[in-house]
């Protein structure tokens, strides 16, 4: 009997470890590349259209003997030398040294803005102008002291201001919603 209370009281033997079922496996293999996969592609994608622009923008530049920037992330172009800077596209801003007493537009979407120091001229174009917003423009540049020296509508509206030595031309056209504002220094 005390050989059976040894064998009663003895160690049970270790449990095998768990084997890791081969679904589990494959599922962590298959999670890992998506995850690389899509990881890579949008890293690649990003790569490549900065390459692009790079590209773009040294062609440009090459042929236009002008420092062009291309940003795909924003949509703008922008070519700049010596005498003045052209943005086209999204993300467009109002010309910094356009004339102070040029109201600066606020509504709608610029989608060009010029500034040649050349000529001493500005340009800008924007979208999404109201018929409601273009006429509180107007009256801002009225506001502003500019002087109306003409007006003419055929289709589009061409009003033409002047304030001391610069003049200034807006242009809408209700149908496209699109507005242009240009100043020149007036020629003595």
């Amino acid at each position: 009997m005390i050989e059976d209370e040894k064998v009663a009281t003895s160690a049970p033997a270790p449990a095998a470890p768990a084997k890791k079922s081969n679904a589990t496996t494959i599922i962590i293999v298959v999670v890992a590349l998506v995850v690389l996969g899509v990881g890579g592609t949008l890293i690649s994608r990003w790569v490549a259209r900065k390459a692009a622009d790079k590209i773009t923008s040294g062609i440009l530049s090459s042929v236009t003997g002008s420092n062009v920037s291309v940003n795909s992330d924003s949509g703008t172009t922008s070519v700049s030398n010596g005498s003045g800077t052209t943005s086209v596209g999204g993300n467009v801003k109002w010309p910094a040294d356009m004339p102070t007493s040029v109201p600066k537009l606020t509504v709608g979407t610029l989608t060009m803005s010029t500034s040649d120091k050349s000529s001493s001229g500005w340009s800008v174009i924007a979208s999404d102008i109201s018929q409601v917003q273009f006429d509180t423009y107007k009256a801002s540049v009225v506001s502003a002291g500019w002087t109306n020296t003409a007006t003419t509508s055929f289709g589009a509206d061409i009003l033409t201001y002047e304030k001391d030595s610069n003049s200034l031309m807006l242009t809408y056209d209700p149908t496209s919603s699109g507005l242009s504002v240009t100043v020149t220094t007036k020629s003595e």
